[in-house]
């Protein structure tokens, strides 16, 4: 069997107020021919002297000084397509944001961002730390001074876990994108999460429009009695009080971008993550099975 690590190039954000713990990552983790350091790394990985050498995954590594740096180039590797898959984070950055300020900053915009804070204070518990920052399965904390090796582990496992859900992702976007229905998905708060193409026709908007917006502002005025804001509260209840997955279907009044209405129904799957209630939400498009029924209807009254 060969024992090779293959990866594809993955882009990393330093931050950092210290120049020099910058050129630290740097030697750790621009990995070169002969370097004592991928050696060890090798010999740790592989435990076989007669293995052939890794192929270890080349990075592309990019630096921030403060917080607020590291948020705007985090959003234009967005905007550009090309995100980052990891951060390596300073607690202490004065005078700007802390780590835990930066963090949670980059993850309101990138979510799916894998994240490592670096600190060789005690300025908060672990326990302060998870409480206070939201997707708690993508934060590791490194202590310092670090050791090589660890980087080197840390960066390589957490690109390849970034790259593993990317390419989940991606395959179940592919399905969802053949479904002729359109599917939403909503967070605490029933704010739009996700939603694919069928969703963004049947509404009129993009999709990084959808994504953020309430879902009671995809009904019409006239839903007060079915689907706004008053059955969410209970939806929201029913949640909140049990981790089981509940299941309810109504027709509702849909509202398009540009203020015309469409009748909707709505398959609601709610349920009690760790970040609170996720619903999955199947709207369906009644107008077009509405139509020969209004025709229907026009004909016997001729």
């Amino acid at each position: 069997m060969n024992n090779t690590l293959a990866l594809s190039m993955h882009r990393i954000l330093l931050v950092d107020d210290n120049p020099a713990i910058h050129g630290d990552y740097r030697k750790i983790l621009e990995f070169n021919s002969g370097n004592s350091e991928l050696d060890e790394l090798s010999s740790l990985m592989f435990d076989d002297d007669a293995s052939p050498a890794p192929t270890l995954p080349a990075f592309e590594i990019d630096s921030a000084m403060q917080g607020q740096e590291a948020f705007d180039m985090t959003q234009a590797a967005l905007s550009e397509g090309r995100p980052y898959a990891l951060a390596f984070v300073d607690m202490r950055m004065p005078p700007g944001w802390d780590g835990l300020e930066t963090i949670d900053h980059l993850w309101k915009i990138d979510p799916n961002l894998q994240v490592v804070i670096c600190t060789a204070f005690s300025d908060y518990s672990w326990s302060e730390i998870v409480d206070r920052l939201t997707y708690r399965d993508r934060l590791l904390l490194l202590k310092k001074p670090f050791d090589n090796i660890e980087v080197c582990q840390l960066a390589i496992a957490l690109t390849s876990k970034w790259e593993l859900e990317q390419h989940a992702k991606s395959q179940l976007n592919a399905i969802l994108e053949t479904v002729a229905d359109g599917i939403i998905t909503t967070r605490e708060g029933w704010v739009v999460d996700s939603c694919n193409q069928a969703a963004c026709r049947l509404f009129g908007y993009e999709c990084g429009e959808l994504q953020g917006m309430s879902f009671d502002d995809l009904l019409s005025e006239s839903n007060d009695d079915n689907a706004r804001s008053d059955s969410s509260v209970d939806l929201s209840a029913s949640v909140s009080n049990s981790s089981a997955v509940n299941y309810q279907q109504r027709e509702a009044g849909g509202c398009r971008k540009d203020g015309s209405l469409v009748p909707i129904q709505l398959s609601i799957s709610d349920f009690s993550g760790w970040d609170g209630a996720r619903h999955v939400i199947v709207v369906k498009d009644l107008s077009e099975l509405n139509e020969p029924q209004d025709a229907l209807a026009e004909s016997r009254s001729l």
